[in-house]
């Protein structure tokens, strides 16, 4: 057998390993829920920046166990929670801010209303986005977390919701329309929003049936052709992944209720969020980038990402789940939309990347990416990998198993993915 059939039966054998692993999947159990009905206000008025007045309220579902953890507070600080209060004054409880939990523990009832109120500093908004003319309140970062309410990571919650800011401050938020004063929520996880000054942000609407809302810092708009552009390959990106996934973009299950909002900022966050409701970006990568696939990225997130697979930061698997399969099918819809010319450059750039990381510590098998913190492996050799098998399978093939995936995991909490290991243990 010559080297290059050699090649071609280990990427056969990668991509067989890859559907096992979506066997695997199929095992998993939904766990059950232990806190629900939440009632949460977010006060913003005569607040600093980055900080709320959060009065917050949810049932506790004990059943038989003694005490339920919930995440709670921020990484940046021991003293992100201030002031908290809890009610009734029966309720038994232990804060610990270093490890950004709250216990509530069993006094005899099966379930147990619980009222919150106090301030919130949110240090890693400030530090992002400072003089920015926006705070943008994300749950996840790469690295940490955000838990600005009691909640377990990876489930879904529904409830009501309220934000009380001053006139002069914009609102959007994930997962809900503002239409009322108490909004209701419907199987979230998480909320995110964000809070923009009038004053520094214009409002425009683009798209041939004005369908998507864009905030640019008015000292720094972009030109029309760009506007454009975004318009038209938002609606061709949404048009395939809905598609391809059979699947609408607008779907109250994973929290969206409209096409994306967009948020351009000049913070110092280099990279771009999907935050289910909002899509936020660099405002200068978007002026000033020659392409803007890396929002088609973003887009695709709705289907492919940390709220849809529910898998935990730390887990063998994590990126390579919510990241490189998302890419991969990114660069599939620029084959389709683009064509394959722009498509083959694409894979070569990240083919060459890849080479230079070759050999040295960084180069890891890619599901020991367990945190987002490696752009090489994550972004550029998974989807090559992937792109060897495809280029023996079939292209068609390969984009159907990773529907697939989607289709039997989506939604699913507490997904693991330990026993993954033992298949790709010697596969890369």
């Amino acid at each position: 057998m010559d080297a290059l059939s050699l090649k071609v039966m280990k990427t056969i054998s990668i991509w067989k390993a890859l559907l096992l692993l979506i066997t695997i999947f199929l095992h998993l159990q939904l766990s059950s829920q232990e806190t629900r009905d939440y009632r949460i206000s977010f006060d913003k008025q005569g607040m600093g920046s980055g900080a709320i007045k959060v009065g917050c309220s949810f049932t506790i579902e004990f059943q038989d166990k003694d005490s339920i953890v919930l995440d709670f507070g921020g990484p940046l600080l021991d003293d992100s929670v201030v002031a908290l209060n809890v009610m009734p004054s029966s309720i038994k409880y232990t804060f610990i801010p270093e490890k950004r939990e709250i216990v509530f523990y069993n006094s005899g009832k099966r379930k147990q209303r619980v009222q919150m109120s106090y301030e919130y500093l949110n240090l890693t908004s400030v530090l992002m986005y400072a003089d920015s003319g926006s705070e943008i309140w994300e749950y996840i970062y790469t690295g940490s977390g955000e838990f600005y309410y009691p909640m377990k990571r990876g489930k879904r919650y529904s409830g009501k919701v309220q934000y009380l800011v001053p006139d002069s401050l914009i609102v959007i938020a994930s997962c809900l329309q503002l239409d009322t004063k108490w909004n209701k929520i419907h199987q979230c996880v998480p909320l995110n929003f964000a809070f923009l000054d009038k004053e520094q942000y214009v409002r425009q609407t683009i798209g041939e049936q004005g369908q998507y809302d864009i905030y640019q810092l008015t000292s720094n708009q972009t030109s029309a052709i760009r506007l454009n552009e975004l318009a038209n390959l938002t609606s061709k990106a949404i048009e395939w992944f809905e598609n391809k996934f059979q699947d609408p973009y607008i779907n109250s299950m994973f929290g969206t209720y409209d096409y994306p909002t967009f948020v351009f900022h000049n913070g110092n966050r280099s990279f771009n969020r999907y935050n289910m409701g909002f899509i936020s970006a660099s405002q200068d990568k978007f002026s000033t980038y020659p392409d803007i696939y890396p929002l088609i990225h973003e887009i695709g997130h709705r289907w492919f990402g940390e709220y849809s697979m529910f898998i935990d930061e730390g887990q063998k698997g994590y990126a390579f789940i919510i990241e490189t399969l998302n890419e991969f099918m990114t660069l599939m819809c620029i084959r389709d939309i683009v064509g394959t010319e722009e498509y083959d450059r694409i894979i070569e750039t990240y083919a060459e990347q890849w080479n230079r990381i070759k050999g040295t510590e960084t180069d890891i098998h890619p599901l020991d990416v367990t945190k987002n913190n490696n752009m090489i492996v994550t972004y550029r050799k998974g989807p090559v990998i992937i792109d060897r098998v495809a280029r023996v399978l079939g292209y068609d093939k390969v984009i159907e198993s990773i529907i697939s995936v989607y289709n039997q995991l989506s939604g699913h909490p507490n997904m693991n993915v330990s026993d993954f290991e033992k298949i790709f243990d010697n596969i890369l």
